[in-house]
C-alpha cells in the first residue's frame, strides 16, 4: 500500500483556512466595491434636481447577511422631499424613492430619464476591480 505525505506553506494552510470566514472580510469587500458606484449614482442625481435634495437622500447602508446567506449592501433613497405638500395618500409628503424611480422608469405623464441604470453600467469594471482589491488586501493578510 502506498503512503504519501504533503507538506504545505503554513502561510498558505493559514490563508485557505481563514478564506472560509466570509463574514469576515464580506463586508469589507463589499464596501470597497460599492464607493465608485455610489458616487456615480449621486453625481448623475444631481443633474436631475433643482435642490439637490434627491441627491444628498442617498445613503449607503451597512452591509447585511441576508436569509440565504449572501451578504447585500445598499444605496438607497431616504426620506421625503420637504417641497411638495402632503396629500392624502402621502401625508409626509413624497419619498426621494419614489421621485427617483420615477425618473429612472418614467410615468404616464413624464417620460423616463435612467440615472440609475447608466450609473452601474459606467462603475461596473470599477467596482468589480475595487471589490478584487480588497479581495486580494483580505487575503495578503492573512
Amino acid at each position: 500500500m502506498a503512503k504519501m505525505t504533503i507538506f504545505s506553506p503554513d502561510a498558505l494552510m493559514k490563508q485557505l483556512e481563514n478564506m472560509g470566514n466570509v463574514d469576515r472580510y464580506a463586508p469589507k469587500i463589499l464596501d470597497a466595491g460599492i464607493e465608485p458606484l455610489y458616487a456615480k449614482i449621486k453625481e448623475n442625481a444631481q443633474k436631475h434636481s433643482n435642490t439637490g435634495e434627491m441627491a444628498a437622500s442617498l445613503k449607503l447602508r451597512k452591509a447585511q447577511k441576508s436569509k440565504d446567506g449572501t451578504w447585500v449592501k445598499k444605496a438607497q433613497f431616504t426620506g421625503y422631499d420637504k417641497r411638495r405638500k402632503p396629500t392624502p395618500s402621502d401625508p409626509r409628503g413624497v419619498p426621494n424613492a419614489r421621485k427617483a424611480m420615477s425618473l429612472e422608469y418614467g410615468t404616464s405623464k413624464q417620460p423616463a430619464t435612467p440615472f440609475i441604470r447608466p450609473a452601474v453600467v459606467a462603475t461596473k469594471n470599477d467596482c468589480l476591480d475595487a471589490m478584487q482589491g480588497a479581495f486580494n488586501k483580505e487575503v495578503g493578510s492573512m
